[in-house]
């Protein structure tokens, strides 16, 4: 488990633009959420995914997604980042799992600077939609 700091304990968090794609197979789909939180607006991420790879296994569609999320703060470090997808991933690296089935950024990024991007990746087996929902500062 990763222990995260609160970024403020009155925060509220506003999601924007949230899209849902289905598996279709087509590489340019993307969908995007973002989510303000703390005072003045402090902490501000948004994350966008986009199909990567998709194929069928045992006649099943298969899809590879990437996710790249980015504080689009312009001067405020974010303590912690999750993001939660709407389908369980069968795979998934370059992130962490939180107990509450949300992702995260890996416990050796212990601030996430203004500007800066980080990118992870996870797999979904069967058919389903799939959406970047609510990423929230921690």
């Amino acid at each position: 488990p990763v222990t995260v700091a609160t970024v403020a304990t009155t925060a509220t968090v506003a999601t924007t633009a949230a899209v849902t794609s289905a598996t279709t197979g087509s590489p340019a789909v993307t969908t995007a959420a973002s989510a303000t939180t703390g005072p003045s607006g402090s902490c501000i991420v948004s994350a966008s995914q986009t199909v990567s790879n998709s194929w069928q296994e045992g006649g099943r569609p298969v899809t590879q997604y990437t996710v790249t999320v980015t504080n689009t703060s312009p001067s405020q470090s974010v303590p912690a980042v999750s993001v939660r997808v709407s389908a369980v991933p069968s795979q998934y690296w370059s992130a962490t799992k939180n107990a509450d089935g949300t992702f995260g950024l890996p416990s050796y990024i212990t601030s996430f600077g203004p500007g800066q991007s980080y990118t992870w990746g996870y797999v979904v087996q069967g058919t389903t939609t799939v959406s970047v929902q609510s990423p929230a500062c921690n």
